[in-house]
């Protein structure tokens, strides 16, 4: 039988592989609908930051931690799953951030409509609470983002350069 690390290890992995195909699924939702809808539908809730420059765009992994709190704290996002312990730690770096455990079912329409983003934590989320936001996001519009990572600098900067990235496929679109 695997070891308690091993099984760890694997589900974080699974977790990982969801957050990238859920996010594979959201571009090509997107360029369906821009396709359809065409120019007509450029509004957003609200306006997107500039990216954060840095040396070579190719390469995501070279944002650092601070650059990349600091772009999240420009967005006004909705975090979808999680521990609360997970979110008292990153609730204070995110003012700006409305947090759902993954005990709370029930999410305000109001705060999906509001945000730049939603984030879902992939590693610890209801099926029930994400079906029903990710219908939303849809609905809206809103950009989705998918989140594993625990520690909260790895969770930044795991966030931002999706977010960035997002921001870049919405320019190019526009």
């Amino acid at each position: 039988f695997p070891s308690h690390d091993e099984l760890t290890a694997a589900r974080n992995e699974l977790a990982k592989l969801r957050g990238l195909l859920a996010i594979k699924e959201e571009k090509l939702a997107k360029l369906g609908a821009a396709e359809v809808s065409a120019p007509a539908n450029k509004s957003s809730p609200s306006a997107s930051p500039a990216p954060i420059p840095r040396a070579s765009p190719a390469k995501q992994q070279e944002i650092n931690p601070e650059d990349a709190l600091a772009y999240l704290r420009r967005l006004k996002c909705v975090l979808v799953g999680g521990h609360t312990i997970f979110h008292e730690k990153i609730a204070q770096s995110l003012p700006n951030w409305t947090l759902y455990d993954a005990d709370q079912t029930v999410v305000d329409d109001a705060h999906i409509r509001g945000a730049d983003l939603v984030v879902f934590f992939t590693s610890h989320a209801s099926h029930k609470q994400t079906k029903g936001v990710l219908k939303l996001t849809r609905q809206f519009g809103v950009p989705v983002a998918y989140a594993y990572k625990v520690n909260p600098q790895a969770f930044y900067v795991e966030v931002a350069q999706q977010a960035q990235r997002l921001q870049k496929t919405a320019d190019q679109l526009s």
